[in-house]
């Protein structure tokens, strides 16, 4: 009857930690969409990357003229981002961008 307890409890416990994780990223991505909404591309944020191998997907934010690299698709997709709104920039230029904190939700 205790291990039952016990079980319980880690599984409530492990609930809890992924209930507040979710709530954690909604409200993350809910920040980023509203510092961020894609109708002010081209306004305050350019999404770029490099024509050059790997061609990761960064955010180049005007207001802190750094690039912030969006570190996975999943959160890419969920500040609905399509791949048709990212620029290919020459290596060079690419490169001569400070890079800033990157950009993850998940």
């Amino acid at each position: 009857m205790l291990f039952a307890g016990f079980g319980g409890l880690k599984i409530f416990i492990e609930w809890l930690h992924d209930f507040r994780e979710k709530k954690k990223r909604g409200k993350l991505t809910a920040e980023l969409k509203a510092q961020y909404p894609k109708e002010k591309r081209g306004e305050i944020f350019q999404l770029i990357k490099s024509d050059a191998k790997p061609g990761y997907i960064y955010l180049l934010d005007f207001d802190i003229s750094k690039k912030r690299h969006i570190a996975s698709a999943v959160t890419f997709k969920a500040l609905g981002f399509e791949p048709y709104m990212v620029d290919k920039l020459e290596p060079d230029k690419f490169n001569s961008i400070e890079e800033g904190d990157r950009i993850l939700i998940e």
